[in-house]
């Protein structure tokens, strides 16, 4: 798959990668990622931005949007900037090669999700892979504003600002 990434890319074939594929995208082009010491990502989660580009605007100066992980981008790749992080995610949203115009972008959270997928997907894992407290406290959370289509439109708008095919 990492082989697969690197080829879609040296073709300018455009890549988004989410949560896993964040995190393999990193890897594929000499990130790190490992299990967050601080434990698990759950819930809205507030992400600051760090570039103010063209194609981020409609985010403003941060966005929330749904968090479910443990592993995260530690080390971000040479050819890699950071868009935007949070405290508990510094390298959550990831542009590669040039951050004006990207040949891939990668984001650790969830956009594709909804708090009622992201709730129920939290009560099964309750007690089994996510600890009860941190399953609580995440489930709190879901009543925050997410606004998924502009985080989405931004993914969509960096990828079409390059010369992807």
């Amino acid at each position: 798959l990492i082989n697969f990434l690197r080829k879609c890319t040296n073709s300018k074939i455009p890549i988004i990668g989410i949560c896993f594929g964040h995190q393999l995208l990193a890897l594929a082009f000499g990130g790190q990622v490992q299990k967050s010491s601080k434990g698990w990502g759950l819930g809205v989660e507030n992400y600051k931005l760090k570039e103010n580009l063209t194609w981020t605007r409609n985010l403003g100066d941060s966005y929330n949007s749904y968090a479910m992980h443990q592993d995260q981008v530690i080390e971000v790749p040479n050819d890699g900037t950071v868009i935007a992080g949070s405290k508990f995610c510094p390298n959550a949203f990831i542009s590669y090669g040039d951050k004006e115009k990207p040949t891939a972008l990668s984001i650790q959270s969830h956009p594709e999700f909804s708090p009622g997928y992201l709730h129920d997907l939290t009560l099964l894992r309750k007690g089994t892979t996510i600890p009860e407290q941190i399953a609580d406290s995440g489930i709190q959370t879901l009543s925050l504003p997410v606004n998924n289509p502009n985080i989405i439109k931004s993914l969509i708008c960096g990828l079409r600002l390059s010369n992807v095919k």
